[in-house]
């Protein structure tokens, strides 16, 4: 029917054979692209699922008694606990050792000002943590946002759970500024390699650690293409 129909527009016999048959290849290449595709995509989530039972690790800057001592571990353990008084000191140190392991080099640090916004990436659906410190700039959001599910989760050296929901669901943005009147301190590093079982995250973009979360005002859903740069120094 399909060539009869070719036909009736004026073509010959042998070239409606042609096109319809080349029509139905193309339709049946096109399955084929999907299906694998698919198929790529269920191995993924697969590998994702058995590899979170197992322990993750980053591979950023090793933890000494001397990086202890610097003035980027210092200053975090710091606004740690300026953030949270009731910490005990061991808890707040724990909790900065784990924010510089995260990097591949000891952190920068610099002060948000008035107008700065920091963007976080979660799985779509889920919400932000009253607690995380691990925030982006609107340009590596604006990055991340342009990346497929799955080079987002490996810049981001997301743990397996986290990555296999953002392959499954995509991606949701939330942005926070400081709150009137406050300057605080915030850490700039890039992130470092991570692993889990047999799924290794290469890292690499840029993150901003906000150890003290008073701060700045509650995450809102947020377009991160309608952001502005962030200020601060």
């Amino acid at each position: 029917y399909g060539e009869q129909a070719l036909q009736s527009l004026g073509l010959s016999p042998q070239a409606a054979a042609s096109m319809y048959g080349a029509v139905n290849l193309g339709a049946t290449v096109g399955s084929v692209v999907l299906a694998n595709q698919a198929g790529i995509k269920l191995t993924q989530a697969n590998t994702l699922a058995q590899a979170s039972y197992k322990d993750f690790n980053a591979a950023g800057v090793k933890i000494t008694p001397e990086i202890m001592q610097t003035h980027q571990a210092q200053s975090l353990i710091a606004e740690i606990k300026a953030g949270s008084p009731t910490l005990s000191a061991s808890r707040a140190e724990d909790i900065a050792a784990g924010y510089l392991q995260s990097g591949t080099n000891l952190p920068q640090t610099g002060i948000a000002t008035s107008g700065s916004t920091l963007v976080k990436v979660v799985p779509k659906g889920d919400v932000v943590s009253a607690m995380t410190g691990y925030w982006m700039s609107p340009q590596q959001a604006q990055a991340v946002a342009l990346m497929t599910p799955e080079q987002a989760g490996k810049v981001l050296g997301l743990p397996a759970t986290q990555a296999a929901n953002i392959l499954k669901n995509g991606v949701d943005f939330y942005a926070i500024t400081p709150k009137t009147g406050t300057t605080p301190t915030v850490f700039v590093s890039n992130v470092a390699n991570t692993t889990q079982g047999v799924v290794t995250m290469p890292g690499g973009a840029q993150q901003v650690i906000v150890p003290n979360r008073s701060q700045w005002t509650t995450p809102a859903p947020v377009n991160p293409f309608t952001l502005r740069s962030a200020g601060g120094g």
